[in-house]
């Protein structure tokens, strides 16, 4: 599958973000997370883009955590943990093969 291009800024950084993901899905996640930017940079307006970065990845993490941790209560521990572990790699394979500066 081909790889899709959408040029973004964050932070007052430009970004190509590249996935096999359609247009407007890529559109969609940039959005996303650019209202969580928002949001903390609201209660923090003076602190540098960096921080604001970290603070949205631990918001959005605590998100899928939480969200993850309420779809499995009924499984079993050992489930559990597998499919967050599987979860955090893809998130971070995603991130990796994503992000091009």
């Amino acid at each position: 599958m081909a790889k899709n291009r959408v040029d973004t800024e964050i932070l007052g950084r430009s970004f190509t973000i590249q996935s096999e993901d359609d247009e407007e899905h890529i559109r969609h996640v940039i959005d996303f997370l650019q209202n969580h930017i928002s949001e903390i940079k609201e209660h923090y307006p003076l602190a540098d883009p960096l921080k604001i970065a970290i603070l949205a990845c631990l918001n959005l993490a605590d998100e899928i955590i939480k969200t993850s941790h309420d779809q499995l209560s009924a499984r079993p521990a050992e489930e559990e943990i597998e499919e967050l572990n599987r979860i955090a790699a893809k998130l971070i394979d995603r991130l990796e093969s994503s992000l091009v500066e």
